[in-house]
């Protein structure tokens, strides 16, 4: 299996404001991929995923991967996530 490793200066490959999951927790060299990991508590108080969760969101030659990124439940689901990725 591949390995994921932390990386930084790569945020402009993942420019914009996600209101779901504002908090960046860090960037990720998982295989020939890049990732963004961020944690939000989705918009609180409204109803609407008002619980902890981690968004992934996946790069591949400076170009975004809607079809690969994903959110989840958990940080552990998460980096289970992203293990998998490296082992693309």
């Amino acid at each position: 299996m591949g390995t994921v490793k932390s990386v930084a200066g790569v945020s402009g490959v993942f420019r914009g404001k996600n209101m779901i999951t504002p908090n960046v927790v860090g960037f990720y060299q998982c295989g020939d991929y890049l990732v963004e990991l961020r944690r939000g508590s989705g918009v609180a108080g409204h109803g609407v995923f008002d619980y902890e969760m981690f968004g992934v969101t996946v790069a591949l030659d400076g170009q975004r991967r809607t079809d690969l990124s994903k959110p989840f439940g958990s940080r552990g689901e998460a980096d289970n996530y992203m293990q998998e990725l490296a082992g693309l």
